[in-house]
């Protein structure tokens, strides 16, 4: 394609996470090295008067502060082609996970509203959220986000060697672990004294009270990713809470386990059941004590119906979850990336959203902005559960 049709795509967010990585970040930078777009990653605090002017889509990743809102409303301003990227219901965070007081402030949720209802176009990763939002926004576009890291076990189990069982998460998942798997866990160790249990990330009462193995939790995804394979699990645990918040995320844990030849045993709600066949290419499991007991024990006894599913469940993530298919995805459903064109600004017509080009000092005016007299609160609220994490 000629460089000059090209469209210009910039995405940003007031940092780089790893959903940012796997839902746009990487699937873009695959269609620029295709020659299809140009397109550029910028956190939200460097995004100037240049990058406006320059682009034609305009994609807001998980945005939820006034200074994202700045930047769209510029953007509209300017008739850029304009998407919003959602991956958790971030108008539904539930009270028991650490952001929620963040994303129930009365000033973050008009915010994610209005960028929403700004943008031309809904980008989610699961269904349930486009089906919630379709109200605010002209068009809603559901694409899966890509498996990466795809790793051939190295490492060969030795007959004597024993059952390693891990789980990948964030902080916030160690009380629904404490809650679901503390007596299976208790009878797994009772009747295999040999088997292993390592929490990595989320680190539950449990690990503490049965002496298991904790690994903190990496925020580079590559080291991510690379302290999972490193880690030589058999089985990887994957419960998730009944809610409709929970029934919102995607099936991350799926794509980590699977590309890594890991058996992944899931939660019986959705979004695993939109991919998991029981007992084909993983496990899927009620939430009660005897369930993940029995199907976790059915795991340690059997090699071969381990083996059988990471050969399909690695098999799955090769040819459903690649680069490549994903991109193809986005061609189909969100054509738009590709062929729109906005009209020609000088970068003098633009303004420039932001005097601020630091994401720490940027996030500190807007918690004094939200917080007001309560910001010393707010913030040594932030550092005590942070220090309680450690």
């Amino acid at each position: 394609m000629n460089q000059m049709v090209k469209s210009n795509v910039l995405a940003f967010c007031i940092k780089k996470i790893p959903s940012s990585i796997l839902g746009v970040i990487e699937p873009l930078t695959q269609l620029d090295n295709q020659n299809v777009i140009n397109f550029e990653f910028i956190e939200s605090s460097f995004v100037d008067k240049n990058h406006i002017a320059k682009a034609d889509v305009v994609i807001c990743i998980r945005g939820s502060e006034e200074l994202d809102l700045k930047i769209i409303r510029e953007c509209r301003r300017l008739n850029k082609y304009i998407i919003y990227f959602m991956d958790d219901d971030l108008l539904n965070i539930p009270s028991s996970a650490g952001s929620s007081a963040y994303y129930n402030h009365e000033s973050i949720r008009h915010n994610i509203i209005t960028l929403m209802k700004e943008s031309d176009c809904l980008w989610t990763t699961n269904t349930n959220i486009a089906r919630k939002y379709a109200d605010l926004v002209t068009k809603t576009a559901v694409l899966n986000a890509p498996a990466l890291h795809l790793n051939k076990r190295l490492y060969v189990k030795e007959a004597n060697d024993p059952i390693v069982i891990g789980f990948a998460g964030s902080l916030d998942h160690a009380g629904f672990l404490d809650q679901l798997l503390n007596k299976t866990i208790l009878n797994l160790l009772e009747k295999y004294p040999n088997i292993k249990f390592e929490f990595y990330g989320a680190k539950p009462s449990l690990v503490d009270e049965y002496k298991l193995t904790h690994i903190p939790y990496e925020n580079d995804y590559s080291k991510y990713s690379e302290v999972i394979v490193s880690r030589n699990w058999d089985i990887g645990l994957a419960p998730l809470q009944d809610s409709d918040f929970h029934k919102s995320k995607y099936f991350n844990k799926y794509l980590e386990y699977s590309s890594k030849q890991i058996v992944g045993v899931y939660s019986n709600i959705e979004p695993y059941t939109f991919i998991v066949k029981n007992g084909v290419n993983g496990f899927l499991v009620n939430n009660t004590t005897d369930e993940w007991t029995e199907t976790l024990s059915y795991l340690i006894e059997h090699k071969k119906a381990r083996n059988n599913v990471i050969t399909e469940s690695f098999r799955d993530v090769q040819n459903n979850f690649s680069l490549s298919s994903i991109t193809e995805g986005i061609k189909s459903k969100i054509p738009e990336i590709m062929n729109y064109k906005a009209p020609f600004v000088k970068v003098r017509q633009v303004k420039d959203p932001s005097y601020i080009k630091s994401f720490y000092f940027q996030k500190i005016i807007n918690i004094i902005k939200r917080e007001k007299m309560m910001t010393p609160f707010f913030i040594g609220k932030k550092i005590l559960v942070y220090l309680k994490s450690k």
